[in-house]
């Protein structure tokens, strides 16, 4: 890909990606309720790694070594602020137009539509049984490692995430710590930030949409990050992960215990993925929106799937600039995935579906139907919002559809249940806020309505 001629400054990008990511920051604090969260999150994934890492590569001017996962040669081969400036300007309009347009949905919208809280209600009983068919699932997985139970296992994060965000009393420091504790085992074993991270994010949109812009969010916020540092140790001892130490010399003592965090976010090294690929490289539009429509269905029910997004990047977007296939499914992000499949209209979609995305989720997490809390839960087990593309949304919108069926059949069975155990009362029709007959009167507490009558 063609690189800027002459002079180039890298500081003017960096500096409206810098406005875009506070603009959408303070858009979230001031929307609060469950859209503002999103946001707010976001703001900081983008941070990471739309301004944090390239400001460690210009500031340091790391040498590409064996090991370094910051240092990128295609990055380093013509200068970092040369390279940086151009595999950043699909980002600095996809995210400009992306807050402009969050921005004027705030503006438009009415308020009080947009920053709402949570109604569906979940017995904490119910949210406890599907927690635990979650883990036999999750147990399963550890014997069987396949697909299915995988998808499956994901109930039990989508039920620590209705126990938050939707039973009537669950916010107390024993049912936290001992959700929380789970899912740091299940983060140990699967040697996976995610699902911790996940429950966090749960937390906070409890705090946020709820006026909790205090202490207890940076909290969360700081032990969140304590398992990051903890799971990135877990992962190198096991060889998943290089030991800083091989590549740690090229950087200031000072900074070196955050290279494991700046290298996480790695949106600028998929920036220059599709940067060097150039725009409308990889698949048509067409088949894209054929892969998106064909993601949403059950993998075991096709004969010959394809790897997931993030596989699929590292592969064939990846290997067109450098000779390496990553491990790990790969953060593509909605403004690179755009560019390299139909250049800037591509970037445009890429930001309005983002966009779209927010606000659809938002009000699946805020409605009363039990199916659409579910679906919202499963959506935001994973973070399709902040740092995936759309073919992955469409991955993570398949598997929220199976694990949503599945879960929505255990509460319905669970409901069904418990309401054959309570008596049936005639409901009064007259006046507002009629209830059935012979359920006690809120005027006369243990007296019936209809005694209170008689």
């Amino acid at each position: 890909m063609l690189l800027y001629v002459g002079k180039v400054s890298v500081w003017p990008t960096l500096t409206v990606i810098t406005i875009d990511v506070v603009a959408l920051f303070f858009v979230g604090l001031r929307l609060r309720g469950v859209v503002g969260s999103l946001l707010v999150v976001q703001a900081v994934y983008w941070g990471l790694g739309y301004i944090a890492r390239p400001v460690a590569l210009l500031t340091f001017n790391p040498a590409p070594q064996l090991g370094d996962p910051l240092a990128d040669v295609r990055l380093a081969s013509a200068g970092y602020e040369r390279t940086i400036a151009a595999a950043l300007s699909p980002t600095v309009f996809g995210m400009t137009l992306y807050v402009g347009l969050m921005t004027l949905v705030v503006l438009v919208v009415r308020r009080r539509a947009v920053a709402g809280t949570t109604r569906f209600e979940l017995a904490l009983a119910h949210g406890f049984v599907l927690f635990s068919l979650g883990w036999t699932f999750r147990v399963v997985y550890l014997v069987l490692r396949d697909n299915l139970t995988l998808t499956l296992s994901a109930i039990a994060a989508i039920a620590a995430g209705g126990i938050i965000l939707f039973a009537r009393k669950p916010f107390t420091p024993v049912v936290i710590a001992a959700l929380g504790g789970s899912e740091l085992i299940w983060s140990v074993l699967t040697q996976s930030k995610t699902p911790f991270l996940a429950l966090a994010l749960w937390v906070l949109i409890r705090l946020i949409s709820r006026g909790g812009i205090t202490w207890r969010v940076a909290g969360i916020g700081a032990v969140a990050l304590g398992v990051f540092f903890f799971i990135q140790d877990l992962r190198v001892d096991a060889g998943r992960l290089q030991n800083t130490e091989s590549y740690a010399s090229a950087y200031p003592l000072w900074v070196r215990p955050m290279l494991p965090l700046i290298a996480r976010f790695d949106a600028l090294q998929s920036s220059a993925d599709a940067w060097f690929a150039g725009p409308a490289s990889w698949m048509p539009p067409l088949e894209a929106t054929g892969q998106w429509l064909t993601s949403l269905l059950p993998q075991f029910l096709l004969p010959d799937a394809k790897p997931l997004a993030g596989a699929q990047w590292g592969e064939e977007v990846r290997r067109m600039s450098l000779n390496v296939t990553p491990g790990a499914a790969l953060a593509e992000g909605p403004f690179a995935e755009g560019w390299v499949i139909a250049g800037w209209p591509g970037v445009a979609f890429g930001a309005s579906f983002m966009a779209l995305a927010v606000i659809v989720i938002a009000a699946l997490l805020t409605a009363r139907n039990t199916a659409a809390a579910l679906l919202g839960l499963a959506m935001t087990s994973a973070p399709l919002l902040f740092e995936r593309g759309v073919l992955a949304f469409g991955e993570g919108l398949g598997k929220g559809l199976q694990t949503t069926i599945v879960a929505g059949a255990v509460l319905f069975l669970l409901r069904m249940k418990t309401s054959r155990g309570k008596p049936r009362g005639i409901v009064a029709t007259r006046g507002r806020g009629s209830r059935p007959l012979g359920a006690p009167d809120a005027r006369l507490p243990g007296v019936s309505r209809r005694d209170r009558e008689e």
